[in-house]
């Protein structure tokens, strides 16, 4: 539930509104029921580490239907989706796809890109990836 907000947007994006927001508003808890995600389809990047990992674990908590986790290697991927395939206690019936998206390369984005064209549904993406640059 999104809080109600009595301000124009002129007025709410001063500082001191900012300020005010930050310090006295409290956004309201969510809860599972809240978060419902079950038959829902997620592409989650950079899922095979860190925190686009641990998104995907609480998707999988969740109920969420198809997981797609976008990786640079399919072999991480493959390793990544069995991991979580063996300890999620709740995944029930989802599907966990590991498709290959390296940042880097323009033909592997346009072709995740094609490939997600090919999806039913996209209820959520969550672009966790980034692209660093190596020094030579």
């Amino acid at each position: 539930m999104m809080p109600d907000f009595d301000a124009t947007p002129e007025k709410r994006a001063t500082q001191l509104a900012f300020l005010k927001r930050q310090i006295f508003v409290t956004p309201p808890a969510v809860t599972r029921a809240d978060a419902n995600v079950e038959g829902k389809t997620a592409i989650v990047t950079g899922s095979n580490t860190g925190i686009g990992l641990e998104i995907a674990r609480q998707l999988l908590e969740l109920g969420i239907g198809r997981l797609i986790l976008a990786v640079r290697s399919e072999t991480k991927g493959e390793d990544v989706k069995e991991k979580l395939l063996a300890g999620t206690s709740s995944h029930g019936q989802a599907i966990i796809e590991a498709w290959l998206l390296d940042l880097s390369s323009y033909e592997s984005v346009t072709s995740f890109a094609d490939r997600t064209k090919t999806l039913d549904q996209l209820d959520i993406f969550i672009n966790n990836a980034a692209l660093t640059k190596l020094h030579a």
